[in-house]
């Protein structure tokens, strides 16, 4: 919306009029215009406060193709126009949306002391005031409708005015929603009809500074320059009137206005101007003009300002003067509390919880609730810190050790604040918030460097992700500030694969196993030994072997001969309780001990038909081996040569008897042994056989 200066009100213009201007996006919106508020209705109900009316496109070359201008004229001019008037929009598949502007009376008694119709705030904003001027004195301010006084209705106690200056919420001093409207200046003497009280429109933003997104106001505005605000509705920049783009840094040529720049002032550089946008804008002159009038050159704002209406604040180091234009300062050198951002040319306020010079120091408030020059809280510290003016006790940090599970943690709690502040104060570990609960915690230590007090703590019978709380208690027992820090425990490593058979006999095993690897087996490194176990297959008590810091092999000795065993390694990372689960079990059955057992009845004879010797024996009662016989052995001794017996057959195990062949002729005695995981000993020899001539044949037993 854009209409002459404010002061059109009065009986030398009978035909006051504004403009509203929709760009190529919303030109095809419905457009209407009304009062908003009823601002001249006196005590007696006199109602002077005539509709405008409708909107009339307007024609010609001079708008850009495929926008919409629409022009309202008040054809009750005169005092009658006094008041504050809208530009409505409505599309379909769109929300609609309102334009505001007021028009007041070049001789009213009050004006806004900035020369601005409306003032933009945000909600929780402190320190709000509206300031008026003018030659009247004032005891009433009313807010939307005459008919109340909000200095004097109970309605309204967080109210107080000091001369022409409105403090809103002054109690709280905090800016809420419901402060939002219209803010009338009056006295006793002053006849509302005659339309020379003071207007001023109050716009709160639904969200904290730079937060938009209400009602939980998460998100985070982008940085809006040249004078721009943040819309708490949609987060987008609504830049001021001569600047365009998403952050309001492109600057439009002097006559020229609109989302992109599209539309040129009539007048030269848009002087005498007034500029009305959505809200939460609000109405400013054109760029490069300030005043109620919008004819003062903005090159003479004062020291530390810049802007379209001279309005923002340079925040320069020392106090210097920026760049009226864009307000970047010498050198960017800021002043305490304010820095230049990312992508930024201005010195903005520090963001979050930091103070002072180039924002480095940092604040302990809760809700950012400091102040950005000197750190000092307006509401209450941290629960880490004291309560105090700058919060200056508190704890900086708490740490817990990572542990692996059972294991005892050790816990740092850093306190910062100087001797003289921390006097009085004692620092202890608790398992509880809000009182000390000591059980199973030793103090290990406590030392100071300069202002920073570290205490150092163990405690003991803590599980994964519970919490332990550093606590500072003054000299009245009282918890004073609180710092909680998380356990966190370390996975323990598994072999997910068994280990294998290395070797076996009657009473020993031998295994091995890969080491722990990242890729394929459980848990966190490093990984400093591994443990061996075992058992028997019918107990379910495991063995624990000695510890392996480097090899990967483990031997069992002294077993039970043919008894199963189970065997699986644990792997065991650094720290104390490092050992992980065993691995899966994997079972080995030693040898059965038959050393000393051997075939019986053994007897041999020359069968001359078949030209082969015969030999068969029997197999001992005392055999108890799990396992059968795998197959009998049967050897040949020369008689008269030196030398053991030789291996003549190999017979499977479930035959007792066998035909030797190829013997050459002479004097020959036989031995019997079988085997099972092992061979026996040897059976008492044979009588001896006489072979006369040498033989030979197939043998009819299965053998070799």
């Amino acid at each position: 919306m854009v209409t002459t200066h404010p002061f059109q009100a009065e009986s030398s213009n009978p035909f006051p009029q504004y403009y509203c201007y929709l760009s190529s996006l919303d030109s095809d919106a419905v457009v209407s215009s009304r009062r908003v508020l009823e601002t001249r209705r006196n005590s007696e109900n006199v109602d002077r406060n005539p509709a405008p009316s409708m909107p009339v496109r307007q024609q010609g070359d001079m708008y850009p193709p495929g926008s919409a201008v629409y022009k309202v004229t008040l054809n009750f001019g005169g005092t009658n126009a006094y008041g504050t008037f809208s530009c409505d929009a409505s599309r379909s598949g769109r929300a609609d949306s309102t334009v505001s502007n007021i028009l007041m009376n070049s001789g009213s008694y009050t004006y806004p002391e900035d020369g601005l119709v409306t003032q933009t705030v945000n909600m929780d904003d402190r320190g709000v005031e509206i300031r008026m001027a003018g030659a009247q004195d004032v005891n009433r301010w009313h807010r939307n409708t005459l008919n109340v006084n909000i200095l004097s209705n109970p309605n309204y106690p967080n109210y107080d005015f000091t001369g022409m200056n409105l403090i809103l919420n002054f109690k709280l001093n905090i800016s809420k929603i419901e402060d939002e409207g219209l803010y009338q200046t009056l006295s006793d003497s002053l006849n509302r009809l005659d339309s020379r009280h003071g207007l001023k429109r109050l716009i709160v933003r639904s969200c904290p500074s730079n937060h938009w997104a209400p009602p939980t106001c998460y998100g985070v505005c982008d940085n809006c320059y040249n004078g721009g605000v943040c819309d708490d509705k949609t987060g987008r920049c609504i830049c001021p009137p001569g600047f365009m783009g998403a952050n309001c840094l492109t600057a439009c040529n002097d006559d020229q206005f609109g989302l992109t720049c599209e539309f040129r002032c009539t007048s030269d550089g848009c002087k005498g101007l007034q500029f009305c946008l959505l809200d939460p804008y609000g109405c400013s002159c054109g760029a490069g003009w300030k005043g109620l009038d919008c004819l003062t050159v903005p090159d003479v704002c004062p020291v530390g300002y810049y802007g379209p209406n001279c309005t923002s604040i340079c925040n320069c180091r020392n106090g210097d003067q920026c760049d009226t234009m864009t307000g970047e300062c010498p050198n960017q050198h800021c002043g305490p509390g304010y820095m230049v951002l990312l992508a930024s040319v201005t010195c903005q306020e520090c963001q979050g919880d930091y103070f002072g010079q180039l924002c480095q120091e940092e604040c302990h408030c809760v809700e950012e609730a400091c102040n950005k020059l000197n750190g000092q809280c307006c509401g209450h510290c941290k629960p880490q810190w004291v309560d105090a003016s700058q919060c200056l006790v508190g704890f900086e940090e708490a740490t817990s050790s990572k542990i692996n599970p059972g294991a005892s943690t050790d816990v740092s709690c850093v306190l910062r604040g100087s001797r003289r502040v921390r006097a009085g104060l004692s620092l202890h570990l608790s398992r509880e918030e809000a009182q000390i609960v000591s059980n199973g915690i030793q103090e290990l230590t406590a030392f100071s460097v300069g202002d920073v007090y570290t205490g150092e703590f163990r405690a003991d019978n803590v599980t994964d992700k519970d919490k332990v709380f550093c606590l500072v208690v003054d000299q009245e027992d009282e918890i004073v500030a609180v710092l909680s820090t998380t356990v966190n425990e370390y996975v323990l490593p598994v072999l997910t694969s068994p280990p294998s058979l290395l070797h076996v006999n009657v009473s020993l095993i031998a295994i091995q196993w890969s080491a722990w690897d990242a890729v394929k087996d459980m848990g966190e490194p490093p990984i400093v030994a591994y443990i061996p176990y075992y058992r028997k297959m019918s107990t379910k008590e495991w063995i624990a072997g000695p510890i392996n810091n480097t090899s990967l092999t483990f031997t069992a000795v002294n077993l039970d001969s043919d008894t199963l065993y189970v065997f699986s390694v644990a792997a065991v990372r650094e720290g104390e309780k490092g050992e992980g689960t065993r691995s899966p079990g994997i079972s080995f059955r030693t040898h059965c001990d038959v050393s000393e057992i051997s075939p019986v009845d053994v007897v041999v004879y020359l069968d001359v038909t078949s030209n082969a010797v015969n030999v068969s024996w029997q197999i001992p009662e005392d055999i108890v081996c799990t396992t059968g016989i795998s197959f009998f052995n049967i050897y040949v001794e020369e008689v008269g040569i030196d030398g053991n017996p030789q291996l003549h057959k190999r017979i499977e195990g479930d035959i007792h008897w066998a035909i030797l062949e190829n013997l050459k002729k002479g004097y020959y005695t036989f031995l019997v042994t079988f085997t099972i995981d092992t061979e026996s000993d040897f059976s008492e020899t044979s009588e001896v056989i006489s072979i006369v001539e040498d033989l030979a044949g197939t043998p009819d037993a299965k053998g070799m």
